[in-house]
C-alpha cells in the first residue's frame, strides 16, 4: 500500500479498528432478543461522533425495503465500547434522509457514539488524484460454526476522470469520480479516501461499477447452405464510480438538528 496511506496499515487508522467506523449495513431479525437472519447490503461508515453515518442512498433504500417487505430490522454491525471494543454487536438505525436527486447518498442516524471517525471533505481531487476504499463486498461474507463473519476489503488506484452531472452511460449522476478498481457488490456506501498533508480525509462515497462496449469490428459470412455466421469484436472498459462529497458539504437535511454535513463531520 502507498506511503501515502501508511497510518491505514494493519487495518487501522489512528487508534481504531477500521471496522469500528467502516460497518456493513444490513437487516436482521430478532428471536427472544437474539438477532438472526442477518442479510448485508452494502457499507456505512460513521461521520462524527454521535452515530451519524454516510451510505449509498440506493443501499439503505434497498435494505428498507427488504425489512419492511419481511417484517425484520435495518441495523450497521458495530463493535462495542464506542469502538474500542472487538466484539460485534448490531446497532439499530434509527432513520435517515436521501440527499437531493441525483445524489445517491444517504445521511443516517444510529445513535450510536464512536470516539474516532474520518474527517469529510477537504480533498482537491484531480485526474491521477491516488484514492483508496475500505468495505464489505457480499462475496467476503462467511459463516463459520453459526457466526456469520463480514470481511473487511482494501482498494486502491487512481482518479481516471472528473464525471460532471449525468455524464455517466446510465442513468442520471451528480458529480463524482471514475475510478481505476471495480466495486464489487457490498462495496457500495464505502467511503473514497484521500490524503491531505498527514490526515486521511472522505472526498466522495462509493456507489457502484459501470461497464461500457464499443463495437470494434465485424463481419458476417454465408455458407454454401446458407447457413449464417457473425462474429463481432468489442472492447469492454468497466471502472468504479464514487459520487464527490464536496459539493454537499454545507447541506442541512430535516432531522440532525439543522447541521450540515460538514458540521456533523466536525460534531
Amino acid at each position: 500500500m502507498s506511503s501515502k496511506y501508511a497510518t491505514m496499515e494493519g487495518s487501522k487508522l489512528g487508534s481504531l479498528m477500521l471496522t469500528s467506523y467502516v460497518v456493513p449495513l444490513i437487516t436482521f431479525g430478532l428471536e427472544g432478543g437474539t438477532p438472526t437472519d442477518i442479510k448485508p447490503f452494502g457499507t456505512a461508515f460513521f461521520v462524527g461522533t454521535k452515530g451519524r453515518f454516510l451510505t449509498a442512498a440506493h443501499v439503505i433504500k434497498s435494505a428498507d425495503q427488504y425489512a419492511a417487505d419481511n417484517g425484520v430490522h435495518l441495523g450497521l454491525m458495530t463493535k462495542g465500547d464506542l469502538g474500542r471494543s472487538k466484539d460485534e454487536t448490531i446497532t439499530p438505525i434509527k432513520g435517515f434522509t436521501t440527499f437531493p436527486e441525483p445524489a445517491d447518498i444517504a445521511l443516517g442516524d444510529a445513535t450510536l457514539g464512536v470516539v474516532e471517525c474520518f474527517k469529510v471533505g477537504g480533498a482537491s481531487i484531480v485526474l491521477g488524484s491516488e484514492v483508496a476504499t475500505y468495505g464489505y463486498p457480499i462475496n467476503s461474507v462467511k459463516t463459520l460454526d453459526g457466526y456469520t463473519h463480514h470481511n473487511l476489503r482494501v482498494l486502491q488506484g487512481n482518479v481516471q476522470r472528473i464525471v460532471e452531472e449525468n455524464h455517466l452511460p446510465i442513468g442520471e449522476n451528480s458529480v463524482g469520480f471514475e475510478l481505476s478498481f471495480l466495486l464489487s457488490q457490498g462495496m457500495s456506501g464505502a467511503p473514497l479516501l484521500n490524503v491531505v498533508g498527514d490526515q486521511v480525509v472522505v472526498c466522495g462515497v462509493c456507489v457502484g461499477s459501470y461497464r461500457s462496449e464499443v463495437l470494434e469490428d465485424s463481419f458476417e459470412e454465408v455458407e454454401e447452405d446458407g447457413t449464417i455466421h457473425r462474429e463481432s469484436r468489442l472492447k469492454i472498459d468497466q471502472y468504479g464510480f464514487a459520487q464527490d462529497i464536496g459539493p454537499y458539504l454545507d447541506l442541512r437535511l430535516g432531522g440532525f438538528d439543522g447541521m450540515s454535513i460538514a458540521e456533523i463531520s466536525a460534531d
